[in-house]
């Protein structure tokens, strides 16, 4: 349906949209020539003739609007959330026909034409209805002739709906008929390319709400189609091969509940009903498990990151569940043997519904659990309404996650029940052995409390989940890790563009400060789309920075390969449960060797051993071209050229078949008016090798609509995003226009942009389609050279004009009924949309343009300056321009990056990388102690893909043990211990050394000599005599450090050394000592010096002789003054004597001269 811009309201019971309703006895639907039509009761009405009126305003009263909602929400089990914003509504009262009187039968109807913006709906309401046809119409008394007519008509002579019995007789009783069990109502939907009325029928086709909901289960789903007459029917609901129990509701619903649903894929699954007790179910309707759901969890476990240990709260919203009180119950998985494993347990009931319980509070009040389980998730129903998968009311869910919480109860009870001998070969084997080892921690375990002993266990946690961790590391060694996994793309900006190939991890998304919990110090990951042949993932994290993060270099934030795809699959006879098998083989183990384990090395060396990070080596970015405006192109190989047709076109198209895209380009009104001159894309149609037919289109009514194999997605029911078809992922944003779909068996992206009625496009192509694509997109080579090569395989030169290309190259390029992708509505086909005659503008004339406006729009983009002048439309214009923007940007964020191998960390040393391992990346080595570096020290990342420097390595170096100083004594290192070094030994006075006094560091490792030490030794020096005719004298006695000097007699000198000290060798310093006689020689009859006291009798040296003349002038005698420095060497001392060999100055007394 379409926009409409005004309603006639027409006297003979018909509202009109085109022009009014000329002709007063109804015919027969369909009808052409533009008659669009909604008829509650066309027919020859008369308001002359009585007090009939017609009465009619549109309103947005809320009181009608509320119960508008309420009407169309029980007419339709699909319009759960639909609320009316606008409403017409349009009544006749008391109307006769044409040829009756006052008195004659009159009939009372009314019209309500109901919208929310995107979905609109007519009530038809029938009060009285006592004639159905007009004199003129060959009617008799109000009846026979051509009785009224009732439904719709599109007005191109194909499309309509007629109520049953129009144009009958049976037409009187449309008061008491109803196709919503509301006697005189009926409700159509009148919004789409046919009209859906509500209610019920035989043979219609199921219709569910929701149509998707909590893979866990326990979702209501309303079900409508059929007619539901037996209440007291044996109802069943087969979800693929599940059944459980349906409940009737009313004659146009029943209810189902749905059940665990965990398919491979992310795939919808077919759902069946049953009235007779399963004899017979009835055609299928899709329902969607939705994983997304099982991250958005309605019960919320509070402080959930110290649920290692606990406590252990849950809190929910009361209003969730209708009821006072409500079950907990648990339900486990596990992976056994490639099949889904539920178990359900219980752990309270009639637990009060107040928003909140602490789980160990529940534990301790029932004790005793003896059920194994690992990981699963919690919930809470209705008190009675569920047992296992069976329900009579909804439920509620906590994520999935591991049960550390039940762990903690079911070794508690092993522990006291004693001995087990049951084994089970797979991950619980290490439950096994950490209720073993927790048995030995605990003493007395048996006679405890139940509730002491598990809470025991739980301070126990970290040796419990070290036990359950080496288990798993023991098995998953045996199985060879996944080697068929896409490349990581090296650089955050490759990911964020590779939408083909890889998604944003909701658990670590960026921008997101309260994600990445798995991933610490990873600003965002990325999950490779599809699973491999061996049914693994790849998961590829980055750093705020962009850069590539990997375990291996101890950056924990590094993604990890994953054994177990999270979307599950069934690739070549591998089968992988959605979102279980990966929990159960990647999640879980992290938690034993990581998370819960506390213990980073047996992290590193178990979990991210066997899970390690992609490196980006050996990845090839996508390559993007794009179609924007009065169409521009700028093709694979980056050649840009103008082709404005008008019609459908191959875009691009692979030669192998394994990818098609076509347009539809329609003609653009300019908005100054005059006839159109520029075109531009409403729709296009692609197709993979792996996946459904895919058409987006614009839309009056909803502005984008998307459709998968001709059907239209109803994105409210489904939401923005929608990931359960097979092979794709399309995702609608509303508020920028802006419509995602993702080929990802195939590895291409799509990003459309809705503008002013048409769209601008980039497309994305993988590597794998490189040198096989054609079309108006180009042949992809690295050559714009050959790009424009017609459909025939003629080339013209990339510099053509643009007259020249739009006839022989693009032209060319337009399908046929037979090549169309393209479905059709009723009344229209391929050929509709051809406008072979259309003459596109080929220059454009600036000259009639605002430059002003124009440059300041555009600046110098010559597609935005076309645009603005072919179209006058300034929104399409800045379009253009930010298409192109965006395409130079996503050229550079799809550039190939040059990564470096990755640089192992040495034996025995540490490596840290500053920035990943792109061109200019650093990684610097250090080694740990007795290692010594080996190679380089710093290598940066060459654009050659090489690593600067020399390979690093380090090298154990051979070291002696350190020697301690020999108490009492002195030791001196020369360089270290290694080999080579050398220690010299002394000691202190008055002792001896005893072993080497020097050793060396040998390459054994050893020290050469024997060990030094310093022995105290009692060292005596001999006895000195005292020299004849001298003195001695001695201070504390002969040991060592003693001290004995020496003095000589007058007349006499001292020859040797006058101090002597004890040497710790037993021997004197210095020389022996005597004293020799000096006499005086007679000088001028003066014998033996001067007879100082004049008696002859005294010759006396220096004090008696004065060493310096003193005689008068007038005196006589010899004045000697001879002194001669002797220096003699001794104990390597220089030592200067006097010695005086005649100092005598001899006076002569006057008296005595002759």
């Amino acid at each position: 349906m379409r926009n409409l811009q005004y309603t006639i309201v027409n006297t003979n019971g018909a509202l009109s949209f085109l022009g009014p309703v000329s002709t007063y006895t109804p015919q027969a639907f369909p009808l052409g020539s533009n008659r669009r039509l909604i008829a509650p009761f066309w027919a020859d009405v008369d308001t002359t003739e009585n007090h009939g009126r017609v009465f009619y305003r549109q309103t947005t009263n809320l009181s009608i609007l509320n119960r508008a909602t309420s009407d169309i929400r029980a007419a339709f089990v699909s319009q759960s959330k639909f609320t009316a914003s606008w409403a017409f509504v349009c009544t006749y009262d008391d109307v006769t026909y044409y040829g009756g009187s006052y008195w004659t039968n009159t009939n009372t109807f009314q019209v309500v034409l109901v919208t929310n913006g995107r979905q609109s709906f007519a009530i038809f309401n029938y009060k009285e209805v006592t004639w159905t046809t007009g004199s003129g119409s060959g009617g008799s008394n109000g009846l026979g002739g051509i009785p009224a007519q009732v439904g719709f008509n599109a007005g191109d002579g194909f499309r309509y709906f007629s109520v049953p019995g129009s144009r009958t007789s049976a037409i009187v009783d449309i008061e008491t008929t109803t196709n919503v069990n509301v006697p005189g109502r009926w409700i159509f939907r009148v919004d789409d390319i046919g009209v859906e009325a509500g209610g019920c029928n035989v043979g219609v086709k199921l219709r569910i709400s929701p149509v998707k909901g909590n893979a866990l289960g326990g979702t209501e789903i309303l079900i409508s189609g059929p007619c539901f007459f037996n209440s007291t029917g044996q109802f069943l609901c087969k979800f693929d091969d599940i059944v459980v129990p349906g409940h009737f509701v009313n004659t146009l619903r029943i209810a189902c509940y749905s059940p665990p649903l965990f398919k491979a894929g992310n795939a919808e699954v077919s759902l069946h009903v049953s009235q007779n007790g399963g004899q017979n179910f009835s055609e299928g309707s899709a329902f969607v498990p939705d994983m997304d759901a099982i991250n958005d969890p309605k019960i919320v476990r509070v402080d959930e990151e110290k649920w290692d240990k606990g406590p252990y709260v849950i809190q929910w919203d009361p209003a969730e569940l209708v009821a006072s009180t409500l079950d907990l119950d648990l339900l486990s998985f596990s992976d056994e043997n490639l099949e889904l494993d539920e178990k359900w347990i219980n752990i309270a009931t009639n637990i009060s519904n107040n928003g909140t319980v602490e789980l160990d509070d529940l534990l301790n009040r029932k004790g005793n659990f003896g059920d194994v389980a690992a990981f699963g998730a919690i919930r809470l129903t209705p008190a009675g309404s569920a047992s296992g998968s069976n329900y009579t009311a909804a439920a509620i869910w906590s994520g999935i996650h591991v049960l550390q919480w039940y762990i903690n109860a079911y070794i508690a009870t092993k522990i006291k029940q004693g001995p087990q001998n049951q084994r089970k070969r797979s991950i619980f084997d290490g439950l096994a052995a950490a209720v073993d080892s927790a048995k030995d921690m605990i003493t007395q375990g048996a006679q405890k409390a139940w509730a002491d002993v598990k809470n025991e266990v739980a301070e126990r946690f970290r040796d419990v989940n070290e036990k359950m961790c080496q288990s798993w590391f023991d098995r998953d060694s045996e199985e060879p890790l996944p080697t068929d996994l896409p490349p990581c793309p090296g650089r955050f900006r490759q990911a964020s563009r590779d939408r083909g190939t890889f998604s944003e991890d909701p658990a670590c998304r960026r921008g997101d400060p309260d994600s990445c919990s798995y991933h610490p110090g990873a600003s965002t990951c990325f999950r490779s789309n599809v699973c491999s042949r061996s049914g693994g993932g790849q998961q590829c994290c980055y750093s705020s920075r962009g850069s590539l993060l990997n375990v291996a270099d101890g950056q924990l934030g590094g993604g990890t390969l994953d054994r177990a795809h999270y979307k599950g699959c069934f690739n070549g006879g591998t089968l992988v449960l959605p979102y279980v098998g990966h929990f159960y083989h990647d999640v879980l183990p992290y938690y034993y060797c990581c998370k819960n384990s506390g213990d980073k090395q047996l992290c590193q060396d178990t979990y991210m051993k066997r899970r390690p990070s992609d490196d980006g080596s050996g990845y090839r970015p996508p390559r993007p071209a794009v179609g924007n405006g009065d169409p521009h192109f700028i093709t694979l190989d980056g050649l840009r050229y103008t082709f404005n047709g008008a019609g459908e076109y191959t875009l691009v198209k692979t030669n192998d078949g394994s990818f098609t895209m076509q347009g539809r380009a329609e003609t653009v009104q300019n908005a100054g008016g005059g006839s159109p001159t520029a075109t531009g894309w409403t729709a296009f149609a692609f197709k993979g090798s792996n996946s459904s037919t895919v058409e987006v289109r614009t839309s009056l009514l909803r502005v984008i609509d998307v459709l998968v194999s001709g059907v239209r997605i109803d994105f409210d029911e489904l939401g923005e995003r929608v990931t359960n078809y097979e092979g794709l992922l399309i995702e609608r944003n509303m508020n920028t226009s802006v419509t995602e779909v993702d080929l990802i068996n195939d590895g291409v992206s799509l990003t459309m942009t809705y503008v002013a009625g048409i769209f601008n496009f980039m497309l994305l192509l993988p590597e794998s389609m490189k040198n096989k694509t054609e079309g108006l997109l180009g042949s992809w080579n690295d050559y714009i050279e050959d790009d424009l090569v017609a459909s025939s395989g003629v080339m013209l030169q990339h510099n053509s004009s643009t007259r020249n290309i739009h006839y022989n190259f693009g032209e060319t390029w337009r399908t046929t009924s037979v090549t169309s992708l393209f479905t059709y509505g009723v009344g229209t086909s391929h050929s509709t949309y051809q406008n072979t005659r259309f003459v596109p503008l080929f220059e454009v004339p600036l000259s009639s343009a605002n430059t002003t406006e124009l440059y300041l729009i555009c600046g110098d983009n010559d597609q935005c300056i076309f645009d603005y002048i072919s179209t006058g439309n300034t929104d399409i214009a800045q379009a253009t321009k930010s298409t192109v923007e965006d395409y130079l940007t996503a050229v550079t964020d799809t550039e190939p990056v040059v990564l470096c191998p990755r640089l192992e960390t040495p034996p025995n040393g540490q490596k840290n990388v500053t920035s990943g391992y792109q061109v200019g990346a650093e990684v610097t080595f250090a080694c740990d102690n007795d290692y010594i570096l080996q190679g380089s020290a710093n290598r940066t990342c060459l654009s050659s893909g090489q690593w600067s420097g020399e390979n690093s390595s380090c090298q154990y170096v051979v070291v002696c043990p350190p020697l301690e100083t020999p108490p009492n004594g002195q030791k001196n290192v020369t360089s270290g211990y290694q080999v080579g070094a050398e220690v010299t030994f002394a000691c202190d006075n008055g002792y001896i050394l005893q072993g080497s006094a020097n050793r060396t560091c040998l390459s054994s490792g050893q020290w050469s000599g024997e060990n030094s030490s310093c022995q105290y030794v009692v060292v005596l020096c001999p006895p000195l005599e005292t020299p004849p005719n001298g003195q001695k004298n001695v201070t504390s006695g002969y040991q060592v450090r003693a001290e004995v000097t020496f003095a000589c007699d007058n007349g006499y000198i001292l020859q040797g050394s006058a101090n002597r000290t004890c040497l710790s060798s037993g021997q004197w310093s210095g020389e022996n000592s005597s004293c020799q006689y000096v006499g005086c020689s007679s000088q001028n009859g003066c014998m033996n010096g001067s007879d100082v006291n004049g008696n002859g009798t005294g010759c006396f040296s220096q004090n008696g002789c004065v060493n310096e003349s003193d005689v008068n002038v007038n005196d006589t005698g010899l004045a000697l003054h001879v002194i001669i420095p002797i220096a003699i060497a001794a104990a390597a001392f220089l030592v200067v004597i006097l010695t005086v060999v005649a100092v005598c100055s001899c006076k002569r007394r006057t008296t005595d001269v002759p």
